[in-house]
Order: structure tokens, then sequence, then C-alpha cells
């Protein structure tokens, strides 16, 4: 005798779901109305492992990966449609009419994080040439903190990390990933509304290539920075928090440009010197 999959209890149908793809869960959604409530319902948890999303002179880039496999989309604006490329891929080109590339982009991007019913997406990452509401959007008004374990953002001003950060899990965020492009090299950041959140307090590992108050980075693990210029008195900062915090084991800080080595020669001793590199190291004492 042979069973329809329609004719499947919930639960065996579920787990032979979450064994296929993405993309073949999709297909079976569009076969008959049964199966789309069935997946709209019950999410089926899909192996999405990291997730890019990058916008650019109003194209939009997706960067998707499940497990090993890779899949890279390119959202176009094209006359009355969207034209959606499907790069290092041999699938053709496909046009979709009466609609714009923004509006397509951010559905993928919905549908993508919807799979991740009750999993942890490894890896968020998200570059904006310009603030885009439809793309912060995506966190702020879904029904359950999105989890993510490692978060990456390029920025220019704390609101739009305010768009994403307090919308993620606290307990599944370990890692943050902070960037500013070169126009706001040189510029303070305080994150005084950024640091009062679970999410930021929670998380372990910080980097990121600007300067802001350091009392906003005893509670992490490690951090990590990378600055254009620098001054002593910054060094010392970062070396008192290093040395004071309790949650800290290791910090590095990096940079360029510094006219004055021989100061810090006086201030911290000999350096360790690995073409091009010349590095310090301060050891935390225990007790």
């Amino acid at each position: 005798m042979s069973i329809s999959f329609l004719d499947l209890p919930g639960v065996p149908m579920k787990l032979i779901m979450e064994k296929l793809d993405l993309q073949s869960v999709q297909c079976l959604r569009k076969t008959c109305w049964n199966l789309r409530n069935f997946i709209d319902d019950v999410k089926p948890e899909s192996n999405l492992s990291d997730l890019k999303i990058s916008i650019i002179e109003d194209t939009v880039f997706l960067s998707v990966e499940f497990g090993e496999k890779c899949r890279n989309l390119v959202y176009k604006n094209h006359e009355n449609g969207c034209l959606l490329e499907f790069r290092y891929d041999s699938k053709p080109l496909i046009f979709l009419e009466n609609t714009n590339n923004l509006e397509i982009a951010v559905r993928d991007i919905q549908l993508l994080l919807d799979s991740k019913n009750s999993g942890i997406l490894q890896k968020l990452s998200i570059s904006l040439d310009k603030k885009c509401s439809e793309i912060s959007g995506i966190a702020k008004f879904r029904k359950n903190f999105l989890k993510v374990q490692n978060f990456s953002m390029s920025f220019r001003e704390e609101t739009e990390l305010l768009d994403f950060l307090p919308f993620f899990n606290p307990s599944s965020l370990k890692e943050i990933r902070l960037y500013i492009g070169r126009e706001n090299v040189g510029k303070v950041f305080e994150f005084s509304e950024i640091s009062k959140l679970d999410q930021w307090k929670n998380a372990k590992i910080l980097t990121l290539n600007t300067f802001f108050m350091m009392e906003n980075l005893e509670t992490f693990k490690e951090v990590t920075m990378y600055l254009e210029n620098i001054s002593v008195d910054i060094i010392l900062k970062f070396k008192k928090v290093f040395l004071t915090s309790a949650s800290m084991e290791k910090a590095e800080i990096s940079f360029y440009n510094f006219d004055g080595d021989e100061q810090l020669d006086e201030i911290f001793g000999e350096p360790v010197r690995h073409v091009p590199k010349i590095q310090w190291f301060f050891e935390i004492l225990e007790g």
C-alpha cells in the first residue's frame, strides 16, 4: 500500500522537509495549498549558515551559504521590473515584471531568515551604502528575536546599528564586527545607547576599525581595533581598560600612522620587530 506525501502525519513530514534544501522546500510550497499552508505554519528548519547583504548604488547583493554550498544573487532594477542574476552559476537570468529589486530582495531575505525557525544563523553581514528602512525592517518587525552568532556591519551612525542589534537574541550573539568607511576615519563614536543593550553586554568578541569610548569595552573577552591614526593617549587608555577589566583576556590594537615610535619605546620599552610590523605585548598578572 502506497502512502501519499500529503497523507503523512505532521511530525514525519516536518522531519523530511528539514532534510531538503530551502529551494526544494519552496518548490514543494508551490505545488498545492495544503503544502503551502503546512510549510508556512511549521516553518521547517533549514541549514542556512551565513547570509551577507550588500547594497551598492541601488543594486542588492546577497551571498547565501547552506553548509558547504554558496549562492550569490544580484538584484537589479531593469525597465519595468527586477532582473535577478545568479553569479558564478549556469542558471539563466530571471526577469520579474511590475516590481522593483529591493522589494524582491527583501522578500527573499525574509524567507531565508524565516527558515531559521529555532536554529542559529552563524554569520550575518550587512553593508549598505545608505540607510534603508526596508532592510532594517527584516529584524525589527520579526515576531521573535533573530538568533545570530556573528554579526558584522558597515555603518556611518550609531542609529544604523540600533536598527539591528536590539532585535537579536542576546544569548546567541557571541561576536560583533563593526566597520566605518574612510569618510568617517577619525570620528569618535560614543555608542552610549548600543552599550546599554544586553546584546552588547553578552557578546564576547568585538572587532572594529574606529575609536570610541573605552569604558564601553570592559565587558568583552576579546577586543581588536584597527585604526588609521593613533596617539599615545589612546594607547594608554586602551592599555588601562585591558589591564583592569575583569573579563578581558585578549586585546589588540593595530595602527598605520604614528610619528612618535621613539616615544612609544620610552613608555612601553623595546618592541618586538617583525618587518613591517612593530609590536608591544603586555601581560595580565594574576591577582
